[in-house]
């Protein structure tokens, strides 16, 4: 009998690991499907983001109390384009930052700190959805 000279290396840690697609996340209040979640005050749930927050992902169904498990597209995942609700209209080919309601919007001119999350891959209207190449969110300052 020939015996293996190598160990086998097990995770310990059955909840941490490597993800391929979306991840499922807890939340404690109303998530619409395609809209942009961060963490919520406690860091343990996810919630809707508003213009103010930092996104990390994107919701792929909606979730409520009721319902409180979602699956969260991660921005900046490269192995898949992502779908996102519009607030505004966006022509293909612009950035993409954090709107209200969670939705993305187009990047705007004015002065201001916007937090860019991705590229349109196709253009769309108020309320619509589009195709988007999403990012690791940053910071863009605009004078």
């Amino acid at each position: 009998m020939k015996t293996n000279k190598y160990k086998i290396m097990a995770n310990a840690q059955c909840a941490l690991g490597v993800h391929n697609g979306p991840i499922t996340q807890h939340t404690k209040t109303e998530i619409k499907a395609h809209t942009l979640v961060c963490f919520d005050d406690e860091a343990n749930y996810v919630k809707t983001c508003t213009a103010g927050d930092i996104p990390w992902g994107i919701a792929q169904r909606d979730a409520s109390t009721n319902q409180p498990l979602v699956s969260v597209h991660p921005l900046s995942n490269c192995a898949q384009t992502a779908c996102i609700k519009l607030e505004g209209n966006v022509k293909a080919g612009e950035y993409l930052c954090v709107g209200n309601n969670g939705q993305a919007k187009a990047l705007p001119s004015t002065s201001g700190k916007y937090a860019v999350i991705g590229l349109a891959l196709k253009g769309g209207l108020n309320n619509e959805y589009i195709e988007a190449l999403t990012n690791l969110p940053y910071i863009l300052e605009i004078k």
